[in-house]
């Protein structure tokens, strides 16, 4: 009797490094009914106490008019080398500050999704950072004098700072709601996730070993990726599973 053939699951580093777009891979995630659903419903429970009267069917109509907008339109520049991308237009001669180099079409599609995040989605609260965060130990980042270069230069601040300073201010802004959930987002675009796939701690592991190689453009990744520790490992899952990433 012919033994029958049945298909394997995929594993983790056939679907790792993902080539394809990495925007379109985040607008399909945020059509996914179940992602919509939870993306919804956060942003409902998070919203800052001026805006406690939307209503989820509100947000709703607010998040599609974003999305299609999103979707439908580029902004771009050409500007300083040192001046990065943001969520108003992507800087086509900005050069990756770990390389010197400008970006590969590739790390622009990686760089366009993360900041069309940005235009989609907004976590600007209290509650926000306090949700997002508990995911994260940033006592165990490691900040060295090199990461302090690197993004004093990006930063364009001006003026001395110790390396303390400027690193009391680097994690403030890379852990708040807004910039919490964009990276998370990456991590879910780096594996190609178009659904409500679950991210899981098989693809955090290969992720740490792996991401930063892989995509070449470390956008503070690498402190993002040293602050989910064992102890908050579990919170980190249950957050880019349950948070409309």
């Amino acid at each position: 009797m012919e033994e029958l053939k049945v298909d394997k699951p995929l594993g983790i580093e056939s679907i790792a490094n993902y080539e394809g777009n990495w925007s379109e891979v985040l607008f399909s995630r945020l059509q996914n009914p179940v992602i919509r659903q939870q993306l919804i419903a956060l942003l409902f429970q998070l919203q800052s106490k001026d805006a406690k009267y939307k209503t989820e069917e509100e947000i709703a109509m607010e998040l599609e008019e974003n999305l299609t907008l999103a979707m439908s339109k580029t902004d771009i520049s050409f500007q300083d080398p040192v001046r990065p991308p943001n969520a108003n237009s992507i800087n086509l001669l900005w050069e990756n500050p770990s390389t010197g180099k400008k970006l590969n079409p590739r790390q622009l599609s990686m760089i366009e999704a993360h900041e069309k995040g940005h235009k989609i989605r907004s976590f600007r609260s209290l509650t926000s950072w306090k949700y997002f965060s508990s995911g994260f130990d940033t006592s165990k980042i490691i900040f060295t004098p090199e990461d302090f270069e690197k993004y004093k230069k990006a930063s364009r601040r001006k003026g001395k700072v110790s390396q303390e300073e400027f690193k009391i201010g680097y994690i403030n802004y890379l852990f708040s709601g807004n910039e919490i959930i964009e990276r998370m987002s990456q991590l879910k675009n780096y594996f190609g996730m178009k659904g409500s796939e679950i991210f899981t701690k098989e693809n955090l592991a290969y992720a740490r070993e792996h991401y930063l190689d892989d995509v070449g453009l470390d956008n503070c990744m690498k402190h993002f990726l040293q602050a989910i520790t064992e102890e908050t490992e579990a919170r980190f899952l249950s957050l880019i599973n349950n948070s409309g990433v």
